[in-house]
């Protein structure tokens, strides 16, 4: 549920995200910024936000989770 992840004390959703298994996070600057599912890199993975496809600045379908 999105209520309990925003109740981690982590920096952002990426950091909460890498609690569940399976789910692993790469960083930049030391806070996470992108995520891989089960060894799929971010560049497959498709961030939807109330079944709506996030915009990125990078040319595939990753999400920086950073800013």
């Amino acid at each position: 549920m999105a209520e309990d992840i925003g109740k981690f004390p982590d920096q952002n959703v990426a950091e909460s995200l890498q609690r569940i298994t399976g789910v692993m996070i790469s960083r930049n600057n030391g806070e996470g910024s992108k995520i891989s599912v089960r060894g799929m890199g971010p560049q497959f993975n498709a961030v939807k936000v109330n079944n709506r496809t996030i915009a990125t600045t990078d040319r595939g379908r990753e999400f920086n989770f950073q800013s």
